[in-house]
C-alpha cells in the first residue's frame, strides 16, 4: 500500500512538472494573446514552441456557436499538444466594429505534455475547459482587458485596476488548475 501512494505521488509530481498549461484569446487587432502560461518558463528562449502554439489547427477551427466546444490534438517531436477552442462572455469593447467576434471572446486552452502521458491529457483537458466555462464564463474577460492594459506603456488609475482585477482571476484560475490536477491523480 505504501508503495502505491508512492508510484502515484510521483505520477502526480511527474504529470505536474511536464505539463505545459497555456491559455490564449485572439484579440482582433493585437492577434494571439496569451493569458496564462504555466509553467511561466515555459517559453523562455523557445521560440518554435510559441510559432506552433500560434498556429496549431485548432485557431482554424470554426466555432458554429457559443456553446461549441472544439478539440484538436497535435502530435510534435514526442510532445501532444492538446487544445480545446470556445468561447466566453464578454463586456469588453472591441476595437473593430466589424469584428466577427461581437458577443464573446474566442479562447484556446492548449495542453502540452509528453506523448507517453496523452491517455491523462484529454482528461485534464476536458475538466479543465469544463471548470473554466463553468466558473469564469462571464469575468474571463477580466484576465483579457488585464493582458491588453498591461502594454499600455502609461498606466492610469483606472488601467491598474483593471491589470489587478485580471490577476486576481488568473490567481483564482491557477487555483482550479491545482485543484483539477490533484482531484484527477487522488482518485
Amino acid at each position: 500500500m505504501k508503495r502505491n501512494l508512492l508510484n502515484n505521488a510521483k505520477i502526480k509530481n511527474s504529470f505536474r512538472e511536464l505539463c505545459e498549461i497555456f491559455l490564449f484569446y485572439f484579440d482582433e487587432t493585437i492577434g494571439h494573446v496569451s493569458l496564462l502560461i504555466r509553467p511561466e518558463n515555459a517559453l523562455d528562449h523557445d521560440s518554435g514552441k510559441l510559432r506552433l502554439l500560434k498556429y496549431h489547427p485548432i485557431w482554424f477551427l470554426e466555432l458554429k456557436d457559443e456553446t461549441t466546444i472544439n478539440r484538436i490534438d497535435l502530435e510534435y517531436c514526442n510532445q501532444m499538444y492538446l487544445a480545446k477552442k470556445f468561447v466566453i462572455e464578454s463586456k469588453r469593447v472591441k476595437k473593430r466594429t466589424e469584428s466577427f467576434q461581437k458577443l464573446g471572446e474566442t479562447i484556446v486552452l492548449i495542453l502540452v505534455l509528453p506523448t507517453d502521458l496523452d491517455v491523462f491529457g484529454g482528461e485534464v483537458l476536458n475538466l479543465l475547459t469544463k471548470k473554466l466555462i463553468e466558473k469564469f464564463d462571464k469575468t474571463l474577460y477580466h484576465v483579457i482587458e488585464s493582458e491588453i492594459a498591461k502594454l499600455e506603456i502609461i498606466k492610469t488609475e483606472n488601467l491598474i485596476n483593471k491589470i489587478k482585477k485580471g490577476d486576481q482571476i488568473k490567481a483564482e484560475i491557477n487555483a482550479i488548475i491545482n485543484l483539477t490536477f490533484g482531484n484527477i491523480f487522488h482518485h
